[in-house]
């Protein structure tokens, strides 16, 4: 699993991913692997672990009857949980072995700007919103405490480049993240969205 990595401020959302993809075994594959699904300009979702999760989580927005720009925090949660449901209720077994990680960035139904986290491991789906305005979701091979380590001092020491800066510095300690990626800002000011390539 590679990483994904969310922040929320006063007047922005930001996700940011690696673009590694690699086998289960920790194999590499590419380094071209988007990891952002933008759903609408005040909606995205960022995905680690099982890429077949992301996919059909692309294939249930898509398939949805709404509007996509009427969709919020709470119908992208709702597809996610819904996905797990018939994936549990089909008795998928190979799609459920594997972990699955998950942040939610942008707008509620409210208007509210929201992170909120998703994660399905050992036959368990769990998801919160931020209380720290941050999410990170670390590669298999480093720990918790190395990435937010990482994550802090890049927040304190390089906060235009935060999310580029702590994708490099974790992929120069793990085999699974590449130094390139992507990010999607929210900007709640001017009520505008953009995802860039780094």
């Amino acid at each position: 699993m590679s990483t994904i990595m969310g922040i929320k401020t006063n007047n922005i959302v930001i996700l940011g991913a690696d673009k590694r993809l690699s086998t289960y075994q920790n194999k590499f594959v590419s380094d071209n692997s988007d990891k952002i699904i933008v759903v609408n300009n005040h909606l995205a979702i960022a995905s680690a672990g099982n890429a077949a999760i992301q996919k059909a989580i692309e294939i249930d927005i898509g398939n949805l009857e709404k509007e996509k720009h009427l969709l919020f925090i709470e119908d992208g949660l709702e597809v996610i949980i819904n996905l797990f449901k018939k994936l549990e209720d089909a008795k998928a077994k190979t799609v459920l072995s594997c972990s699955s990680y998950v942040i939610l960035g942008g707008l509620d139904r409210k208007r509210d700007m929201k992170l909120v986290s998703v994660s399905y491991s050992h036959g368990q789906l769990q998801y919160s919103e931020a209380q720290a305005n941050i999410i990170i979701f670390p590669p298999s091979d480093v720990s918790m405490k190395k990435c937010l380590e990482i994550y802090v001092e890049n927040y304190n020491l390089y906060p235009e480049i935060m999310i580029e800066k702590t994708v490099e510095d974790i992929s120069d300690i793990s085999a699974v993240v590449s130094r390139c990626g992507n990010k999607w800002i929210y900007d709640n000011r001017s009520k505008q969205s953009k995802k860039i390539d780094f």
